[in-house]
């Protein structure tokens, strides 16, 4: 068993997002710049290795467990999908949203 972690909120990326009151969209600016800093730290801690997933955990990515913990349901479901996309099994997917 190997376990792979990545914090994003060292990163920046788990920061509250602008007040939505502010009626200039930098909430959702907010948001779209968590989420592209969340998917930078995916790729440069998953993504990018010789071997790409695979390489990263040691393993298949069909063979992985993957734990998603105090993401938002839009960008856990963006992530999700990555990971999917890249061989992870749906099935193998969990969610926490206790943090």
């Amino acid at each position: 068993m190997r376990f792979q972690t990545l914090y994003t909120e060292s990163n920046g990326a788990g920061a509250a997002p602008a007040s939505p009151s502010a009626g200039d969209g930098s909430a959702a600016a907010a948001a779209a710049s968590a989420a592209e800093q969340v998917f930078n730290m995916l790729d440069m801690g998953l993504f990018l290795h010789a071997n790409g997933l695979e390489g990263a955990i040691g393993a298949r990515p069909a063979e992985a467990t993957v734990v998603l913990a105090g993401v938002s349901g839009g960008l856990a479901s963006q992530i999700a999908n990555e990971l999917c996309f890249k061989g992870v099994a749906r099935e193998r997917l969990l969610f926490c949203d206790f943090f």
